[in-house]
């Protein structure tokens, strides 16, 4: 039946911020783009020989309420990235002013090493290595 997760679409406030991010900080790059006939765009994101993300950009979109969190409203909690070496990532990211949730620390009972950010809209992104 299923054969893998083909992408996670994401909706974005601001797409030319959100690619900032993705692609210059994270390190995805622009697979492809086309825009609607509305308008809007949609920007699909490549990792890996991959797609990953596709996000869309409607600026019309409303954030989460200030202090709610992502585990308090139905969807999306977080995206998880695999990182190759933790550290070297979660140094990186910071030198380049990225604020992030918890520093990275090691889940024991299932053999990675975490650490999370949020995107510019809000969302999670967790960071994961596979020990």
């Amino acid at each position: 039946m299923i054969k893998g997760l083909a992408h996670v679409a994401v909706t974005v406030g601001d797409l030319e911020r959100s690619l900032r991010f993705y692609c210059d900080l994270l390190g995805f790059e622009v697979s492809r783009s086309r825009e609607l006939p509305d308008g809007r765009r949609i920007v699909f994101l490549g990792v890996a020989g991959g797609y990953a993300l596709e996000l869309f950009g409607l600026p019309s979109t409303r954030p989460l309420p200030e202090g709610a969190a992502a585990q308090e409203v139905v969807g999306v909690k977080h995206i998880a990235l695999e990182v190759a070496d933790m550290d070297a990532t979660y140094q990186r990211l910071k030198a380049q002013g990225v604020a992030f949730q918890s520093e990275p620390r090691q889940v024991p009972e299932s053999g990675v090493k975490i650490a999370s950010l949020l995107d510019p809209d809000g969302l999670r992104i967790e960071l994961v290595q596979f020990l």
